[in-house]
This record gives C-alpha cells, sequence and structure tokens, in this order.
C-alpha cells in the first residue's frame, strides 16, 4: 500500500463507513406525498446500485423530505416563478455549514441547492428556465449531432431544403426540459421612450430595432435641430428639452411593413407620420439600440424606457426601464459611456446618460442596447414517469423519459433518465444516474455524455479551484493557463473541485466530486482483448466560465449569465439495448472541511453498465378496467418485467388529450405531430439513410399526456415461458397498428 492509499484510507475511515448492501439510518421526518406523481411500484425505481458510503449516526444529522411548494427566497430569473418547475425538496438540518436544500424538478433536474452561501444555481433565462443551467445529465450522439453541408458537398436543392427547415439537427438530450420559443414575431408592438439633449453640450443618438437576421427596419436620428425616422423629416430636437417618443407597428401575419412615429414636446404641437420600415428586415424584433455616435462631445439622456407587445392572448413588456435600478440593458464601448445619473431626468429621479465617444473604432460606439426576447415563461420538461421516497426517509427516485431540448427536431430520444438523490449526512449529497437507451435503430448510440452537467452561480460563489492529484488547489488562473478548450484528463485532477464564498478556510462552500476513472485499466483492457466492455477511452472535465461583466458584483445578480461550468464527461458507450450508471457527489459544507470530505469520497464514485438478470428482474403486472388502466380490482392482463432486461423495449401509458384516449406503446411520439422531410441527400453520403427518411417532430405542439412507464416487454420471442403478442392481449382502443417504432412485444400472461 502506497503513503497516498493509505492516507486516503485513514481519512475515510475517520468520515465513513463503508457499507455495501446496507440501507441508510431512516431520518425522523414523514414525508409529504405528491398527488399528482404517477402511481408505480417502487420495484419500477430499484434500478440502484446500493451505496457503498454511509455517515456515522452522530453525524447525520436530520432530513426533511416534502412534496409542497414554497418559495426558496432565491432570486430568478426577471418574469421567472419556481413553481412551474417544483416537484420535491431535500431539506438537511444541521450546523451552518453542512445545511442545505435541495430541490428536484419535474423533468428529473437538480434546480436549486441553497446553503450558507444562498443560492448556487444559476439565475435563469425565461426562454430556458431551469431547462439547461441545472444539475442534470445530458447525453449527445455525435453520429448525428449535426449535418455538415459542405463536408461531403451536397446539391444546392438539399442545402436550401436543410437551411430553410425549422427542424434543428442537434442531437443531444437533456434530463430537464425544452427551450421555449422567445422570439418577438408576431403581434402589435409600441416602443415609447422620453430622450433630452444636454443643454451644453448636445449629442446625437440613433435609436435602431434590429431583427434576427441582423437588418434594422427602424432608426430614428435625434441631433440639434433635427428629428428624422428612417430618412424622413419629422420635426427638430431642441437640447435642454425632453421630448416623448413612440413608434408602434406590427409584426406577423397582416403586417403592412409601416409604423406610426408621435414626437411630443412640450413647447410644440404633436407630429404623427405614418412610415415604411427601411430595408428587408422585420421578420422579429430582437434587438433594441441607442447609438450615440458623433464625432464630438456631447451627451444624451433617456428615461421611461418601455416596450410592449399585445396579441390576441396577451399584453407584455418585454422591456420596462426607468433606471432606477442598475439596468438590464448591455454597453458596447469604452468604460462608463453610458451611465445612470441623478442630475436629470424626465421623471424627476434618475435617466440613463450616454456620452458620445469620439475616435472610437466602429462609428456606432458607444451603444446601449438591450437584446429582446418574450418575457413570457412557457416550459416543457422532461415527462416524469415514476417518482417515489423510499422508506429510509432520505431519498427520493425519479424516472423521465428525456427529451431533445429543440422542440422541433429531426431526432426521436430512445432515452430514459433515472435519478437517484440521497442525503447521507454531515452536508454529503449522493447522485446516482442510471441510464438506459431503448433506441429501435441499432445506429443511435451515445458516446459523448455529460455526467453531470451543472456549475454554480459566481455571485454566491466567486473563488472557484480545481483539485490537482496531490490534492491541492489550483484556482482560475492555472485554469486558464494549464487546460486546453477547458478540458482536462480526470487523472490530471483531484477527482473533485471547489467553489466558495471567501478564501478563508470556513468560508461557505460546495465541492463537487466527479472521481478519477478508477475502473480505466480494467475496462482498456476488456477492449483490447475484443470483450464487451463500457469505457472506451479516458474522461474529461470541463471548466468554461461565461461572459462577466465589469461590474458583476454590484449589479443585480439576475441581470447577466451568472454562471461557472462545470462537467463531468464520462467516456462511457450507451449503445441501442444497454443501461450505464454514474455516481457523484456533492459536498456542502466549510471550505477546509469540504476539501477533507471530498478526498475521502474521490474514490466512492463509480460508474459502469448496468446489466439486470430476467431470472431475478421483479415482474410488474398491468390492469385493464373499462378501457383504462387501473392499479387495483382486476386480474392483471399481462405481467412485464420491472427493470429493463437485455432484449426489452418500455411500454408507456399515453394518453391522447384532446380525446382522452389511452395507449400502451413503446412509441413516446405517437400522439406528437409528426412530418415527412424529404431531405434529398445523395445515395452515397454517410448519412443518406438517416437523413432521407427523417421525420420533423413538433414537441410544442404535442397532444399527449406521458402517464408512466408501465415496465419492459421482449422484443423477440423467448424460447421458454408464457409469452405472447401484447396485440393479442390488447384490443385496438388501446394497442394502435403496428409501426416502426410502435411495436408488437411479448409479454407474460
Amino acid at each position: 500500500m502506497t503513503m497516498r492509499t493509505r492516507h486516503q484510507g485513514h481519512l475515510l475511515a475517520a468520515l465513513f463507513t463503508i457499507c455495501l448492501g446496507a440501507s441508510l439510518i431512516a431520518a425522523e421526518s414523514t414525508p409529504d406525498r405528491a398527488s399528482d406523481w404517477p402511481t408505480n411500484r417502487p420495484a419500477l425505481l430499484d434500478v440502484f446500485p446500493d451505496s457503498a458510503v454511509r455517515v456515522p449516526v452522530e453525524r447525520q444529522g436530520r432530513t426533511v423530505l416534502s412534496a409542497t411548494y414554497s418559495p426558496t427566497g432565491s432570486l430568478w430569473g426577471k418574469h421567472l416563478n419556481e413553481e412551474m418547475v417544483f416537484l420535491y425538496e431535500v431539506k438537511h438540518l444541521q450546523d451552518k455549514h453542512n445545511s442545505f436544500r435541495l430541490r428536484l424538478g419535474k423533468g428529473g433536474q437538480l434546480y436549486s441547492l441553497r446553503g450558507a452561501f444562498g443560492e448556487s444555481i444559476p439565475p435563469q433565462d425565461v426562454a430556458s428556465p431551469w431547462n439547461d443551467e441545472v444539475w442534470q445529465f445530458v447525453t449527445v450522439c455525435n453520429t448525428y449531432n449535426g449535418l455538415s453541408l459542405d463536408k461531403p458537398p451536397l446539391p444546392v436543392e438539399t442545402v436550401e431544403r436543410l437551411k430553410t427547415s425549422p427542424y434543428a439537427r442537434t442531437y443531444f438530450i437533456h434530463n430537464s426540459g425544452a427551450y421555449m420559443p422567445s422570439a418577438l414575431d408576431t403581434g402589435r408592438f409600441t416602443l415609447s421612450f422620453d430622450l433630452m439633449l444636454d443643454r451644453e453640450r448636445p449629442g446625437t443618438s440613433s435609436v435602431i430595432l434590429r431583427d434576427s437576421k441582423r437588418f434594422h427596419f427602424v432608426t430614428l436620428d435625434i441631433s440639434p435641430g433635427r428629428v428624422r425616422f428612417n430618412n424622413q423629416d419629422l420635426g427638430e430636437a431642441q437640447p435642454g428639452t425632453w421630448q416623448h417618443f413612440t413608434i408602434a407597428f406590427t409584426l406577423g401575419k397582416g403586417a403592412d411593413k409601416h409604423a406610426e412615429v408621435t414626437v411630443k414636446s412640450p413647447d410644440a404641437q404633436d407630429i404623427t407620420a405614418r412610415i415604411a420600415f427601411a430595408g428587408k428586415g422585420s421578420k422579429s424584433l430582437s434587438m433594441l439600440g441607442f447609438i450615440s455616435p458623433a464625432k464630438k462631445e456631447g451627451v444624451v439622456y433617456v428615461d421611461n424606457l418601455h416596450l410592449k407587445r399585445v396579441t390576441d392572448s396577451f399584453t407584455e413588456w418585454p422591456l420596462k426601464e426607468d433606471f432606477e435600478a442598475a439596468p438590464h440593458i448591455d454597453v458596447h464601448g469604452p468604460e462608463k459611456s453610458a451611465r445612470v445619473t441623478d442630475t436629470v431626468a424626465a421623471s424627476g429621479k434618475q435617466s440613463l446618460a450616454i456620452h458620445d465617444a469620439p475616435g472610437m473604432e466602429h462609428d456606432w460606439q458607444p451603444m446601449v442596447r438591450n437584446f429582446l426576447r418574450t418575457t413570457i415563461s412557457r416550459s416543457i420538461y422532461c415527462p416524469l414517469l415514476a417518482a417515489d421516497v423510499p422508506a429510509d426517509g432520505r431519498t427520493c427516485r425519479t424516472l423521465n423519459w428525456g427529451i431533445v431540448p429543440q422542440l422541433k427536431t429531426v431526432h426521436r430520444s430512445p432515452i430514459l433518465y433515472y435519478v437517484q438523490t440521497r442525503d447521507l449526512g454531515d452536508g454529503i449529497i449522493e447522485i446516482t444516474y442510471v441510464v438506459h437507451n431503448f433506441s429501435v435503430r441499432d445506429d443511435i448510440s451515445f458516446e459523448w455524455l455529460n455526467a453531470p452537467w451543472g456549475g454554480t452561480r459566481r455571485t454566491s460563489l466567486p473563488y472557484h479551484y480545481l483539485s490537482s492529484p496531490e490534492g491541492g488547489l489550483n484556482d482560475r488562473t492555472w485554469m486558464r493557463k494549464t487546460i486546453r478548450g477547458g478540458a482536462i484528463d480526470v487523472r490530471k485532477t483531484g477527482g473533485w473541485n471547489l467553489s466558495c464564498a471567501t478564501e478563508a478556510p470556513d468560508s461557505p462552500s460546495l465541492a463537487l466530486v466527479f472521481g478519477r476513472d478508477k475502473h480505466l485499466e480494467a475496462e482498456l483492457a476488456r477492449k483490447k482483448r475484443g470483450e464487451p466492455h463500457c469505457q472506451f477511452s479516458p474522461s474529461i472535465y470541463r471548466h468554461m466560465e461565461t461572459g462577466w461583466p465589469a461590474d458583476w458584483k454590484t449589479r443585480p445578480e439576475n441581470s447577466f449569465r451568472n454562471y461557472e461550468v462545470a462537467v463531468v464527461i464520462p467516456k462511457l458507450r450507451l449503445a441501442p439495448g444497454t443501461t450505464i450508471w454514474c455516481r457523484s457527489f456533492l459536498v456542502v459544507n466549510q471550505k477546509d472541511r469540504a476539501i477533507v470530505q471530498a478526498k475521502a469520497l474521490v474514490d466512492q464514485v463509480e460508474y459502469g453498465y448496468r446489466v439486470f438478470d430476467p431470472a431475478t428482474t421483479p415482474r410488474v403486472p398491468v390492469r385493464i378496467r373499462d378501457s383504462k388502466v387501473v392499479d387495483q380490482g382486476r386480474e392483471p392482463a399481462f405481467h412485464l418485467f420491472a427493470h429493463p432486461v437485455p432484449g426489452t423495449m418500455p411500454l408507456f401509458l399515453i394518453e391522447n388529450k384532446t380525446t382522452g384516449r389511452e395507449v400502451i406503446t413503446t412509441d413516446p411520439y405517437i400522439f406528437v405531430p409528426q412530418e415527412e422531410l424529404k431531405f434529398g441527400l445523395p445515395a452515397d453520403h454517410p448519412k443518406a439513410d438517416y437523413y432521407n427518411s427523417a421525420i420533423g417532430y413538433s414537441l410544442d405542439q404535442n397532444n399527449s399526456s406521458w402517464k408512466r412507464l408501465l415496465g419492459y416487454g421482449y422484443r423477440q420471442r423467448p424460447e421458454t415461458g408464457g409469452f405472447v403478442r401484447l396485440s393479442r392481449v390488447l384490443g385496438t382502443q388501446h394497442f394502435p397498428e403496428v409501426t416502426t417504432y410502435h411495436l408488437d412485444l411479448w409479454v407474460s400472461r
């Protein structure tokens, strides 16, 4: 035994009892249960390997589980309501530094984690509410992830079809939810603001509206003595006088590409004009900008900035800015070229002062801009197929069908995500993923995995370190210089990272323990011998910093992408019909204690294949009464395996929300609108078979209620046992016509 191994052994003995196959001592609380969770038998979720870590009883603390929503107190993205994502809370009560509140989302994601450091999960975005910047598992199919348009070259007609298709070609699958449409492309828009040129140093301003293709379709130019809209004179601007401007127009169906412009001045008659858009823009509204491009110094003041959109169904304000707080806008130009001032304001309080900055690199600098998107928050999370809270009182388990996050896509998701979140005590959270690939096609493998994808809110945890193999701490400066492309072999780390509120030893901290490829040599040896193997190369850890404004310490923490990304990429192959598992840990504690715990947990990180023996896998009954699947009261119509036994496919219970019809199917897209695409790739193209048979799926228009997973049935009839075709057991009410993806499985009576 080496010195390093002995040292780790002493740490482990001091912290944990290794308990293979044993349960943790039950918590003191009785969990609430959510009435709308899918009804299921615990056997369906008994897929997780036993935990090898047990915290001594005197350091376990207390766990409180709840399915009742209450606000976290965390500051999320503007316009977001946390209740839309909440599924369950795991609260750990112990000391100041190792207590936490962890929240699980409807998609199976860990979307909130609060400790002494505050909220550690990023603030979120309206177009991506708790479905990206969370702790989750992500699978990527590199084989069909995107399609090059020039290597090899494609016919012009094919390229045009691909470019104009609304269906995305990126192929990764979330364990959270979908990106929601955020374009401002329909409705009646009204932009209004007050603007004044400084009396002593009058500046100039060009107010522009830009569409998603970067075309300027509205330009309002304001300079001393002149106001012009799309090159048409409207009147005069007098320095030292506040003027109120309104620009109203319609986008979408029936739009006539004209705007009504109104200029109100205190000492002059109102001016109103109807003027055509400029250029070929106006497909949507994506950016509002205030430019001050004069060649001499000057100042322009802006106040009471409002943008309203009205459609048939709602009225929203994508932008309301009175500048009484730090503005939710970006400044492109020299430092302090745009800043809030209390010297002069139309509202009597504060305004935004934009200073001309002659000699800039670009003639559009400085510019104050806001990238505009809808503020109506919506969500589609990965359908919840099963969930439960085991008797230990410290654990929550979920099963979700993972979805491609692009709502319109050419790809299908064949991924089931089982997630077990367990409070071990002493601030340690054990997270175990079991992931199954039920693809009908034999070429849909996933070999780029994020296990997990996640990160921290930098304003809560501004100090970040990556461990060295010797157990030391490398800071961001080291990572920027050393890690090429942000990725490093996990063997070149200590197997954990650390994020802290301060640099003090007792700083509130959060560690991610991701391990050091403990089975790498054995797996590569199997690969070399041509034997079945799960891991095919060394795993990597990725660190990414999002863009940071210079004033990030003082501006609102939800006014920018407040995120530091940490991603573990285990090089495991998830082939059709196979199941893998990964276990990692999060540690909430003070800095010095979290370091000790993280070091001790590294060797407890686990991963590999899960293979379920049909001889020992439980069977679950399926009962039907009055054309509905029920839990009690009838003899079972048939039985299924509780777990993905080799050679089986999952059977889902899905309801058509319009007709109320329930079907039992292997096809989770059965009620999702579909369109044949016929891209027309040449027959000799390596991806011709896949893309020429591609279907466009519109999950945003789905008519599905994914009610639960029923179990697993065989694709081929076993040689022994009383198995019958599912179509013989079910009538046409429950069993539609067989297709490529809706299979007639073999089930037992």
